[in-house]
């Protein structure tokens, strides 16, 4: 679709490029599919490079109470969850507290992926005056998650990570709008060519803006 449309909506060639993508043979598709294994392998190598350098991993949801009382009884699911059900509250109160304790763990390293920081430099994050260091950094967390416009962060464990704006004319249009998805596909598709060029054309600009600055 790039080679023969350029960078344009999908939404505008979707139905055409998916025509002719039905009328090739085998042959005709097998460099598009060997270029496409060739492109993932190569982002699964940047990937584990960029993690393996910066020290970043999503991490792993906490295990349950009766998760922590198996494993270290070396159980399997049945046996630990039948004994399990046999301890006391007071019995069962030390997993709980370790269940707790790597709940918090987990939270926080949410927390630094969301932000792009390295393990264990959360509490080196300094917040905006008045606030306190756990709400300014949800904060900042939550634009992260959003909109991938995330505030300057005053920490030597702060990594950036390159973005690119993929914006087409026809989610400039959409968002204008202010649309749904849905309700923006149909009104899209009932617009002439010369309407369509309002947002291409300001797409065009932002983009030369963006290669000038």
């Amino acid at each position: 679709m790039r080679e023969r449309f350029g960078r344009g909506s999908t939404i505008m060639y979707a139905q055409e490029a998916g025509e002719l993508w039905t009328a090739m043979s085998a042959h005709e598709k097998k460099p598009y599919f060997d270029r496409a294994r060739l492109a993932l392998q190569e982002y699964k190598r940047l990937r584990e490079e960029y993690c393996n350098t910066y020290n970043i991993t999503w991490p792993r949801q906490p295990a349950s109470a009766l998760s922590l009382f198996g494993r270290e009884r070396k159980m399997r699911v049945q046996e630990a969850y039948s004994l399990w059900e046999q301890l006391s509250e007071a019995e069962r109160q030390p997993y709980v507290d370790k269940r707790n304790a790597l709940s918090e763990e987990y939270r926080v390293r949410k927390l630094e992926y969301a932000l792009h920081l390295q393990k264990d430099t959360l509490n080196n994050v300094v917040p905006k005056k008045g606030e306190a260091k756990l709400l300014a950094v949800q904060k900042r967390a939550k634009k992260v998650r959003l909109s991938r416009e995330h505030e300057q962060v005053v920490d030597a464990g702060h990594i950036e990570v390159p973005t690119y704006d993929t914006s087409s004319a026809w989610k400039i249009f959409r968002l204008e709008r202010k649309l749904s998805v849905t309700q923006a596909s149909a009104e899209w598709r009932r617009m002439t060519a010369e309407e369509k060029k309002v947002p291409v054309s300001r797409r065009m600009r932002d983009e030369e803006s963006a290669t000038s600055s």
